[in-house]
């Protein structure tokens, strides 16, 4: 969790880094939560074997939103 407050406190100016580390928080947590029931089907379906692909999916989406991000809105540092 420290990462990942750092890295959003970074990445957005000071007058909206509440409510952008909140809404992307609050979206992830929504997304990535809620394929929970998912997840438990494939346990229940003897399918387990597919969650690495799955985590490493998130992985993978969570590195080039943020490559992404930090591209297109900079790093403020101090502001």
């Amino acid at each position: 969790m420290a990462l990942y407050n750092f890295i959003g406190t970074t990445l957005m100016p000071r007058n909206v880094r509440t409510a952008g580390v909140t809404l992307g928080y609050a979206v992830g947590a929504t997304i990535f939560g809620g394929t929970t029931p998912f997840l438990l089907w494939l346990q229940r379906s003897n399918l387990s074997w597919v969650f690495p692909f799955y985590g490493t999916a998130i992985v993978v989406l969570s590195i080039v939103v943020y490559l992404i991000a930090k591209k297109r809105g900079g790093v403020y540092v101090g502001d």
